[in-house]
């Protein structure tokens, strides 16, 4: 997850400023702001990507569901309805996992 426009924003001001200081030594305020950033980020990052873990593992445990429907399913339009149902799950599932490699996620 990148940093909010605001905080890019800040490191760009807290980053210029510890340039002019870096003749005279720079203010350690300066890089204890920027370590509580990349902090803040890094949590954000960890938050969401826990967050689509979760959508995740919901999407395959209904794709497991309708695996089992399909099973146990009579026959004729019962067993057509239970494929079509396991069709959309499946699409579900693959759009969550593709959301989540596009975001960059681990997942």
């Amino acid at each position: 997850m990148p940093y909010t426009t605001g905080e890019n924003i800040r490191r760009a001001m807290l980053l210029l400023k510890g340039g002019r200081q870096a003749s005279a030594g720079v203010d350690p305020r300066i890089d204890a702001e920027l370590d509580r950033m990349k902090d803040r980020k890094d949590d954000r990052r960890q938050a969401d990507e826990a967050a689509m873990r979760s959508v995740l593992n919901r999407a395959r445990v209904d794709a497991a569901a309708a695996k089992a429907a399909v099973r146990t399913a009579r026959g004729g339009a019962e067993k057509r309805a239970a494929r079509d149902q396991q069709r959309e799950v499946d699409r579900d599932v693959r759009r969550v996992e593709r959301a989540a490699r596009s975001a960059g996620y681990r997942v």
